[in-house]
């Protein structure tokens, strides 16, 4: 019976490995091997080449493996997309962009692309209509210092910043949802400067709320309701 039970375990996880990766078995089912390690490091290092020979033969666009470090129970994800971000290879850049790639993964990509200042490549990824909502969403209080140079950047790409999310939120309104009270002087002058740069005040998300309606902190909600 214990043996029946054993095989029985082996076989569920055999059948969650060929499904795909997930969770605990991802460092079983996805494993990197030496050769897709030195694939992923020679794109990380600008290999167009590299990069056109595993898209070009059938290679997947989100590409990604699990790599276990020598001698430690833990490792880390190689991604195709984020050695191609790092790349900072423009022409690398827009190659990938011609492949079927899941619109997060392109948010992701100029999301990265904002924290690092590449300009040109912000302008390329917001041509290519993509988004960022990272510092707003998760309230970033600790980064809030480089809100303002960063979305200056988006300014200039000329970004539109009543783009809605899966949810109609818009940055305005997940900035107005930050409860933060440290911070709060800091929050209605980024609200500020989404307004001064387009940012309208009544959209309403899926559940027909505005960011006034949304909003947590006393002091956006004074600020905002000027516009009420």
């Amino acid at each position: 019976m214990i043996l029946r039970g054993k095989f029985i375990l082996i076989l569920v996880a055999c059948l969650i490995c060929l499904s795909g990766c997930e969770l605990v078995l991802n460092t079983v089912c996805c494993s990197c091997s030496r050769e897709d390690k030195k694939t992923m490091l020679q794109i990380e290092s600008g290999s167009i080449e590299v990069l056109k020979s595993h898209l070009e033969n059938g290679g997947d666009p989100g590409w990604k493996c699990y790599d276990t470090r020598v001698g430690k129970s833990l490792g880390f994800w190689l991604e195709l997309h984020n050695m191609v971000s790092s790349s900072r290879s423009y022409e690398m850049i827009v190659y990938y962009l011609k492949y079927d790639i899941p619109q997060t993964t392109k948010n992701d990509m100029l999301e990265s692309f904002v924290a690092t200042g590449d300009s040109e490549l912000i302008e390329l990824m917001v041509n290519h209509g993509c988004h960022v909502s990272i510092e707003a969403r998760e309230c970033l209080d600790r980064f809030v210092s480089d809100t303002f140079k960063r979305y200056t950047q988006l300014v200039k790409a000329g970004y539109d910043f009543n783009w809605q999310d899966d949810d109609g939120n818009t940055l305005l309104m997940l900035h107005s949802k930050c409860k933060s009270q440290e911070t709060s002087v800091e929050l209605v002058s980024i609200l500020q400067f989404l307004i001064t740069h387009g940012a309208r005040t009544d959209i309403k998300n899926h559940d027909g709320k505005t960011a006034f309606d949304l909003a947590a902190n006393p002091k956006v909600k004074d600020f905002l309701a000027q516009y009420e």
